[in-house]
């Protein structure tokens, strides 16, 4: 259970040092609210935010908006702090709320503490900014560093984030569709084709497997039942011979009838077992190239076709693009 800081309606001005008390309902008449009921202001303290000269900070009871730099924590952090144009707006409430005090207690830190960003204890924020690190900022596990490092970003965090649409939501990413021209980045280098999209719970890159395409699996699957229904037919004319064999031992203890049945079994053994068997394990092995086998991501463009040629993994059943812990 997470221990929380009571509410407290005495707190020091930062500006004068003196020890101010904010009305409560307790010493005001019963008809008039003070000290955070109905929307007044709540008997709490909030940390003092550390602005850099070149932002502007608009702000009202532990909300706030930061025009700026791209900045981590420090002045000289992000690469606001490196002189880059990285403009950048940072919506935060509850600063500090995830920082337990001295005494162990979340919720009210002290009111004349100094801090900067803080993407770790900070309780909600949406950062958007031209040119950052987002994973890092936001302590995002990644199998690999990012080699293109810098790039426009956008990242939310809160304890519980929720995306909402009346008719729909749709995940995408790589470049728009334009009747001329290709959509770069917002440095003016190449978007690939289909970037990647991580599902990660638990935030460990090293659990991420890719998610299965339903239609390439439904058709993986009926191929699968195929085989299954050739090699039962197979079985059922296996049997069928065998039982005309015993058939003919039983009538004809002195085997006359095997010199007839003996060739016509056989025959048949080879028209209807052998040959189909080759097939099978011919079809097998293609049925392996086609679904089961990863394609070259660098053929992408070419897989993701509706008339899927004949290549390696042409109907591969992971998605190459989407992955999911």
């Amino acid at each position: 259970m997470v221990k929380r800081k009571a509410l407290n309606n005495k707190f020091t001005d930062c500006e004068s040092g003196e020890e101010v008390t904010i009305r409560t309902m307790e010493q005001e008449a019963p008809d008039v609210a003070f000290g955070g009921p109905v929307h007044t202001t709540v008997a709490t303290t909030h940390p003092q935010y550390h602005a850099a000269s070149n932002e502007k900070v608009i702000g009202q009871n532990g909300a706030s908006i930061v025009f700026g730099t791209d900045r981590k924590d420090t002045l000289v952090s992000g690469f606001g702090g490196e002189g880059l144009p990285s403009e950048c707006v940072d919506v935060v409430v509850g600063r500090l709320a995830g920082a337990p005090d001295e005494n162990g207690l979340y919720g009210m830190p002290k009111n004349c503490l100094i801090t900067g960003p803080n993407f770790n204890a900070d309780a909600a924020r949406i950062y958007i900014s031209r040119l950052t690190d987002v994973d890092l900022y936001f302590g995002i596990d990644v199998a690999s560093p990012d080699p293109r490092r810098g790039l426009s970003g956008i990242g939310i965090k809160a304890d519980q984030v929720r995306l909402v649409g009346r008719e729909g939501v749709k995940i995408v990413t790589g470049r728009m569709k334009l009747d001329r021209g290709e959509e770069v980045n917002s440095l003016g280098g190449k978007i690939p084709v289909a970037p990647k999209i991580d599902l990660m719970a638990g935030n460990d890159a090293s659990m991420l497997q890719p998610i299965v395409k339903g239609d390439n699996l439904n058709a993986c699957l009926l191929e699968v039942g195929g085989f299954i229904d050739s090699n039962s037919a197979r079985i059922e004319m296996l049997e069928n011979a065998l039982v005309s064999v015993l058939a003919g031992l039983v009538a004809e203890p002195f085997l006359a009838s095997t010199k007839v049945l003996g060739p016509t079994v056989t025959t048949a053994i080879q028209v209807f077992g052998k040959n189909p068997g080759y097939h099978n394990r011919i079809n097998k092995t293609l049925w392996e190239i086609n679904y089961l086998t990863r394609p070259d991501t660098d053929r992408i463009d070419i897989i993701q076709g509706k008339d899927l040629p004949a290549i390696p993994g042409a109907r591969y059943i992971c998605s190459t693009n989407v992955r999911a812990s």
